[in-house]
């Protein structure tokens, strides 16, 4: 992922387009510990249980670049670079926390014509945080080529976010 990832993301932030977006998704999801299921609060909550948040920076670390754009993550490592003291490092990740969710939001409008493109399962409920809804239902459909997920939300409304990706990284033999 290398040279190659931080010109994709460098090409993604200068022209914010579904194409450049995709290329860094591709890159990403292409990467040998991509997880699209990434279990992050099952990682994450023995540590933050007991705000071990020194022994917890490594272990999220670890999880790039395969957790790359994942808001959760980078949330999490600046909270946890917050508690150790580094405002620097806190600010990065709190920038590329907000770029994840934005390049979500921007993919699309949530709606079934122009669902929002993900990269995990846990951006779903990220980008509808993002929105102020929280998902009371989930139901996956197969729209000729692409995946969907439809989130029946607690104030009534509706979004649909395209898992093709998802889904394919998964029949290639990604864990999931």
């Amino acid at each position: 992922m290398g040279t190659l990832f931080a010109q994709l993301v460098e090409s993604y932030l200068r022209t914010p387009t579904p194409a450049t977006l995709s290329a860094v998704h591709r890159d990403i999801s292409g990467g040998g510990n991509y997880d699209p299921e990434l279990p992050l609060e099952r990682i994450a909550a023995p540590y933050l249980q007991d705000r071990r948040y020194g022994e917890l920076l490594p272990v999220l670390l670890e999880l790039m670049p395969g957790a790359m754009l994942s808001p959760g993550t980078h949330g999490l490592l600046a909270d946890c670079y917050d508690h150790l003291g580094q405002g620097k490092a806190a600010d990065r990740e709190r920038t590329l926390a907000r770029i994840a969710v934005r390049a979500i939001l921007k993919s699309g409008d949530g709606t079934y014509d122009r669902p929002w493109g993900v990269l995990r399962v846990s951006d779903e409920v990220d980008a509808l945080a993002q929105r102020g809804r929280t998902s009371r239902h989930v139901r996956y459909e197969q729209r000729g080529e692409r995946l969907l997920d439809l989130h029946e939300c607690d104030d009534g409304s509706e979004v649909w976010f395209d898992v093709t990706l998802l889904h394919q990284t998964v029949s290639a033999g990604s864990s999931r």
